[in-house]
Formats: C-alpha cells, sequence, structure tokens
C-alpha cells in the first residue's frame, strides 16, 4: 500500500470539485437539468465523508455547508437559483483553495528517491491515456472491422453470381463469355477474400488489444475502501477489520470511478448502520471486532463487486414504518409488502434508518446512489441481509463498457438494438396476454402485469402496423421488469456503443448508438430509462396503435458534418421517414429541383451557400417555396435566430438545445 494516505483523497476530490463547478456554473447559466440538485447534494456528501476518512476536517466543515443548502432544495423539491449557484460557487473555490493546501502538502511516497532509483526508468514506459482518446482509437478500428464484414458479404454474393454465370453455356463465335474469364474472376475473389478474411482478422486483433488497454486491476480501489472503512469506525468508536479478495481482477477503467463511488457508500453504510458498537456485539456473543469483506469475482463478461459485513443485519419491520413515516408508502402498501419488496424500499432517494446525521450518513445518501449507478454502467445491485447476522450487497456490472452483446429489434421499419444482459425472457404474445389499465398497456407474463409499449412507439414513430406485434421481449430495469412489443427478432450483434453526439440533447429510452456492417447507424435502447418513457407514452396516448399512413414525401436533410448528417437521417428514419442527405447548400439546391421534398432540414454555416442563402434562394423560388425550411445550427443569439426567421425559415432550432421528441414533433407538423 502507499505511504501516501490522501494519495486516492486528492484525486477522487478533485474530480468531484470538477463536478461541483461544472453543475453550479450550469445552473448560473440558467440552464436546468432536473437531477443536478440531487446529483450536486450527493457530491458534495461524498466529499464531506472522504475528508472526514483522511482527518481532513476544513474541507468537510465547507462541504458540509454546501450539503445543508442543498439538502434543503432537495427535500423540498426545489431548484438552485442563478444567485445561489453564484454564492455558492464562492464555496467551492473555498474548497478549492484548501484542496491546492493538500496537493502541496509534502507526501510520504518517498516521490523524490523514486525519481532518482533505478526503476525511475520504468516510468517512462508508462503513459497515461484519456479514455476519451482511448475511444477515439477503438471506435474507428471497430467501425472498420464492420465494414470490412460487409465487404465480406458482397464478395459471398459476388461469389454467386459468378458460380452462376460459369454454369451459363458458351455461344459460339463470342467473346462475351468465355469459360476462362469467370475461373479467373473467381480466382481473384477468392484472393480478395482471403485478403479481407486476414484484414478482418487483424482489425478485431487491433480493436482487443485496444480495449484491453482499458483495463486495469480493481485493486486500485481496494485500499481506499479499507481506509475508508477503518478510519470512519475510529471516527464512530467502532473497531472493523477489512477483508479483500480479487483485487487482480481486470475492469474496465471507464467503470471502476463509478464502482469506486459506490462501494464507498456501501463501506460508509456497513461501518455506520451495520457494524454494531463493541460492547453490543461482546452482548451478542460476536467477537468486538467487526468485519467487512470486500471481492471481487468475474462472471463471464460481468463482475460482481461484493461488500459483506457480519453487523446487525435490517429489520424490515423498520424499514416499512420508516418508509411510512417519510411519506415512501402508505400504512395500507405496507402491510402488503412480502420481504424483497421491503428491501427494495432502501434503494429509494431519502430513505434513511437513521433518527440522526452523523457524518458518515444519515442524510439519505448512500443505497440509492448505488442503484443509479448500477442503472447508469448497465448493471444490476442486490441486497442481502440476515437479522443480527450482516448484510451483504452486491454490485454486478459488465467488464468493460466499450463493447456488448445486443438483441436487433425490428419493428414498423425500425431497427433497434436491446443489451442482451438486460433482456430476461423472449416470447411470442397472443391477444390475451394485453391488458388495458389506469397505468396503460401492459403484458401477463408469468402471472405478473407488466408496462408494455411498442418499440416503434418508444422511438417516436407515429404510425403502426396494421397488425399488432408478435414478439415480446421481458427487459430487466432498476425497479422490476417491463416488456416491449416487435414484429420479429433480427441475430445478435456484438457491439460498440457510441454515445450520441451533444447535438442530439437528452433522450431517456436511448442509451446511444451503433454502427453495423453497412454504416448505418442503429439506436441502442437504454433499460433503465424504458420505464420512464412507456410511462409518458401511456400518458400521452401516443402509444395507441393507428392505420399505417399514406406514403409521405421524403424529407432532404443538409450537413457538411458527417456526424450530424447521420444522426439527424437516423432519427428520421426511425421514425418512418425516406430522407435524402446533402453536403453542401449547393448539392442540396439541385437535389430540390429534381425531387419532390416534403422538407428541408438544413445546418447554417456550412462553406459555401450557407444556410440562410438556401433559405433565401428557395423562398424566391415558385417551385420551392412551399417546402418548409427547419434551420439546425449552433448559433443560438436572437440575432441568427431572426435573421433565420426573417429569410422565411418555417423554424429555427438550435444544437445546444436539441430534444429528439421536439424535433420530431416538430416535423410531423410541417411534413405534411
Amino acid at each position: 500500500m502507499s505511504k501516501d494516505p490522501k494519495r486516492y483523497f486528492r484525486i477522487e476530490a478533485r474530480d468531484l470539485l470538477d463536478s461541483l463547478s461544472r453543475d453550479l456554473m450550469g445552473v448560473e447559466r440558467g440552464e436546468r437539468a432536473p437531477d443536478a440538485v440531487a446529483r450536486l447534494f450527493r457530491n458534495a456528501h461524498t466529499i464531506k465523508g472522504a475528508a472526514m476518512v483522511v482527518g481532513e476536517e476544513p474541507v468537510a466543515e465547507i462541504a458540509r455547508l454546501l450539503e445543508d443548502v442543498l439538502g434543503e432544495h432537495r427535500d423540498a423539491g426545489t431548484e438552485l437559483s442563478q444567485r445561489e449557484a453564484r454564492e455558492l460557487l464562492r464555496v467551492v473555490e473555498s474548497l478549492d483553495l484548501e484542496l491546492k493546501r493538500i496537493e502541496a502538502e509534502p507526501r510520504g511516497d518517498d516521490a523524490g528517491k523514486k525519481a532518482l532509483s533505478p526503476d525511475a526508468g520504468q516510468a517512462i514506459e508508462t503513459v497515461r491515456i484519456d479514455l476519451a482518446e482511448m475511444d477515439a482509437l477503438t471506435h474507428p478500428l471497430a467501425a472498420a472491422e464492420m465494414q470490412a464484414l460487409g465487404m465480406a458479404s458482397t464478395i459471398a454474393e459476388l461469389d454467386v453470381i459468378l458460380q452462376d454465370a460459369r454454369s451459363l453455356p458458351s455461344i459460339p463465335g463470342s467473346d462475351a463469355i468465355d469459360s476462362g474469364i469467370p475461373a479467373q474472376l473467381l480466382r481473384l475473389r477468392h484472393a480478395m477474400r482471403s485478403r479481407l478474411d486476414a484484414l478482418v482478422a487483424e482489425l478485431r486483433s487491433a480493436r482487443e488489444h485496444a480495449e484491453g488497454l482499458r483495463l486495469v486491476p480493481a485493486d486500485a480501489i481496494l485500499p481506499v475502501l479499507e481506509r475508508t472503512a477503518s478510519m470512519g469506525a475510529a471516527a464512530v468508536g467502532k473497531t472493523v477489520r477489512v477483508e479483500l479478495q480479487g483485487g487482480e481482477v481486470r475492469v474496465d477503467r471507464g467503470v471502476l470511478p463509478s464502482v469506486r463511488e459506490a462501494l464507498l457508500h456501501l463501506v460508509r453504510n456497513a461501518v455506520d448502520h451495520g457494524i454494531e458498537a463493541p460492547e453490543v456485539r461482546r452482548r451478542a456473543g460476536k467477537p468486538a471486532e467487526g468485519v467487512i469483506r470486500l471481492s471481487v469475482s468475474r462472471r463471464g463478461s460481468r463482475v460482481a463487486f461484493t461488500c459483506d459485513d457480519d453487523g446487525c443485519g435490517i429489520d424490515a419491520v423498520v424499514v416499512r414504518e420508516t418508509s411510512v413515516r417519510l411519506g415512501l408508502i402508505t400504512e395500507q402498501e405496507a402491510e402488503s409488502l412480502d420481504a424483497a419488496a421491503t428491501l427494495r424500499l432502501l434503494f429509494r432517494q431519502g430513505m434513511s434508518t437513521r433518527d440522526g446525521v452523523t457524518d458518515l450518513s444519515g442524510r439519505g445518501v448512500g443505497l440509492d446512489v448505488v442503484r443509479s449507478i448500477a442503472s447508469r454502467l448497465r448493471g444490476d445491485v442486490r441486497l442481502e441481509t440476515r437479522l443480527g447476522a450482516g448484510t451483504t450487497v452486491e454490485l454486478v456490472t459488465p467488464v468493460s463498457l466499450s463493447t456488448t452483446l445486443a438483441v436487433e429489434v425490428i419493428d414498423q421499419d425500425a431497427v433497434v438494438l436491446v443489451p442482451l444482459d438486460a433482456v430476461i425472457a423472449v416470447r411470442t404474445i397472443r391477444e390475451s396476454d394485453l391488458a388495458r389499465s389506469s397505468e396503460g398497456r401492459q403484458l401477463i407474463h408469468d402471472g405478473e402485469a407488466l408496462r408494455y409499449a411498442r418499440v416503434g412507439a418508444l422511438v417516436g414513430l407515429r404510425g403502426s402496423a396494421l397488425q399488432e406485434a408478435t414478439t415480446a421481449l421481458v427487459v430487466r430495469h432498476d425497479d422490476g421488469r417491463l416488456a416491449i412489443g416487435a414484429e420479429r427478432l433480427g441475430g445478435i450483434r456484438e457491439i460498440l456503443v457510441r454515445p450520441l453526439p451533444w447535438a442530439a440533447g437528452a433522450a431517456g429510452a436511448v442509451l446511444g448508438a451503433s454502427i453495423d456492417c453497412d454504416g448505418v447507424p442503429r439506436l441502442v435502447l437504454d433499460p433503465g430509462g424504458l420505464d420512464g418513457q412507456i410511462q409518458k407514452l401511456a400518458k400521452s396516448g401516443a402509444e395507441a396503435p393507428v392505420r399505417v399512413q399514406e406514403k409521405r414525401r421524403p424529407l432532404l436533410v443538409v450537413d457538411d458534418s458527417l456526424t450530424t448528417r447521420m444522426l439527424e437521417q437516423s432519427i428520421l428514419e426511425t421514425a418512418g421517414y425516406e430522407v435524402d442527405v446533402a453536403t453542401s447548400g449547393e448539392e442540396a439546391l439541385r437535389m430540390a429541383r429534381s425531387k419532390q421534398y416534403a422538407l428541408f432540414v438544413v445546418d447554417v454555416e456550412m462553406p459555401g451557400m450557407s444556410g440562410f442563402d438556401f433559405t433565401v434562394l428557395t423562398r424566391n423560388d415558385a417551385a420551392l417555396k412551399e417546402v418548409p425550411v427547419v434551420l439546425v445550427t449552433s448559433l443560438s443569439g436572437e440575432a441568427d435566430e431572426k435573421r433565420g426567421l426573417e429569410a422565411g425559415a418555417a423554424a429555427y432550432v438550435v444544437k445546444g438545445k436539441f430534444h429528439q421528441g421536439r424535433f420530431l414533433g416538430l416535423v410531423a407538423d410541417l411534413a405534411r
């Protein structure tokens, strides 16, 4: 272990401080994020707890001030004002000064000696790589691999054509078909296929090697957990021994920071809530020293992080009574809960069985954070308790977030992907399986009524096929299970999930996108966001099936950015529109004069003809002036918007405020 007790605190505190600054500056700018207060509160709470562990009381006191202000807003369900954000930024500046003081302190890791030691040269061989730079390497490799596989498929089709051509009879006196030419072409095809197979193998090997660079031993986070438990126990007058196991298991660098945050909450809860005071343990016949076991184990493509203590366990009666007192459930609901449902209450935001507030817990921050992290990592969290004997919490995540297996789902001309590890079951839908309630449509599965929606409706399609969906996927999400319907399933794909570009805005049911072997982006659904999306559909009535709409005229997307062009094309095609694309205003004008379009979606800033110029020209063209123009741009000034609308644009959409649902609604209203 490092001789520097504050090494990990400096790293963690700096990350949390940066996050606090970003969120507060966003509020100060007038941005509204629904979870900003909760995230700010959790980060302040985490800094306070970490500071207490390493004995940095000044930092803890400043963090406590932040926590108090943010806690009032969180409990009242109110947002921070811009003025309050500015005041809190001054508090964060004080935190930054304290952290700089700590960073400047002499360290006990003999850093100066190491710099002069014979082993110092080894540091030259180690390079710190930003994850974004790593993704910039792995993403093109994966895309190239998929393109190569697509070429292999094309060559296979060519093989069939050549085999057919070879079987045709020769025509006397004609050199159009010669028996030798097909054979030469087949040999050439064979050589091409061999070289392409080798290329695919090399690309796959390079991608897997690059992805392997993302993996680090889990031991990187275990020492800070051990110190947190030890020093936290000392702060509340307890004695705890921490047992570590599985530190050699390698995990994605992108997974570990979030897992560390979750495990820190679990360790603090175990110390404060689970492990009893020494005199209480002695009366119960236990050793005065409590035990917390932290273990990491590999399970195929997933990894399990387990926090197990030998403390007092959790009293289900107390959990139900506390939940009623906090207003999380009614007394009638409490009476009907079984043991498993009772334990799930512990994952609710604001839930705490602690009557008072300590430096370790009692703020209602803990298991709700763990559940949120599990959802974000496409993982699961499981809790077991033994009254008087202890509690076990297990967090299971993918080993890597870079690639995953997914099921291809086809519905109403939409092709989307669902992470395989979230799929519990696949089944055929019978008419008797579907029901309606006040909460919307439901699918009866294993005697349970699950929330249900068509995949097409989830991704914004307004029309649906004449027939009902025939296949359902039962999908795991935060609080249980739900079902999504489709016309059919494709195969299982290994995919690389790419985050949507910033211009896409928030999309609750979409995790990201993946590029298929033809270079077409496919949306990847987020299991954690499906439940909320289904509930929104039920409230709006948008999920109710309707007849197929008449064939519509195509749309024309004009943008010089490949990323934005593909994103807008994918969103619109997924919603059932036929879409053409142009890379410049000049090309778009030529296409518009040769084909009838229902709508032009145009970028403003392009080389040559700008979006403003394109709008003016089409408004002055008798054949095009009735086709609406939607300008989509990063120019957010009032003068720019005024110029666009005066030029004749029907709508002006700022990329930084882009929202997929509102965009599709706008398109549906204009493209008639």
